[in-house]
């Protein structure tokens, strides 16, 4: 396992043992098909980088994941590898440009987060529900004084 980027440096926190570790620490509800008993592919797209085929093969090997649900795991890690190939790019270049290609890593960073939060990855050391410190939502209709539809009771 290599923990280069793409531009030849050492990542701090993109290396699919990273990324491995925190799908490690996230017990996902897996919907389980009798009939299959395992992932929907377990071979890795071939345009990925190598990290992002690591990640794919770690996390095939300990959740299931249904077909679509592999087409959203396969976009996540593609945008992830275009925030490394931006970032990379970015430390050959100066001024704006490099301010440009820094901001559309970012991007493509967030894009790829919100791809995995479509997965529903869970965290087991948390218990269900809302946080202690968290006050319920509060819906607009119960600021309503006298039961009518206007603040001042007035109808």
């Amino acid at each position: 396992m290599s923990d280069a980027t793409p531009g030849g440096r050492q990542s701090t926190g993109e290396t699919p043992a990273t990324w491995a570790a925190v799908a490690s620490s996230q017990a996902r509800s897996a919907k389980v098909d009798t009939s299959r008993r395992a992932s929907s592919a377990t071979r890795a797209p071939s345009d990925l980088l190598p990290q992002s085929k690591e990640l794919w093969h770690v996390l095939h090997e300990r959740n299931d994941f249904q077909p679509q649900e592999d087409a959203v795991l396969e976009q996540a890690l593609l945008w992830k590898d275009e925030s490394a190939r931006l970032r990379a790019e970015a430390r050959t270049l100066k001024g704006t440009e490099r301010a440009a290609r820094l901001r559309s890593a970012g991007d493509a960073a967030t894009v790829s987060l919100r791809y995995l939060r479509v997965l529903k990855f869970t965290d087991p050391t948390r218990p269900p529900g809302r946080s202690p410190g968290r006050r319920p939502h509060l819906p607009i209709s119960s600021l309503t004084i006298g039961g009518g539809n206007h603040a001042d009771g007035a109808r």
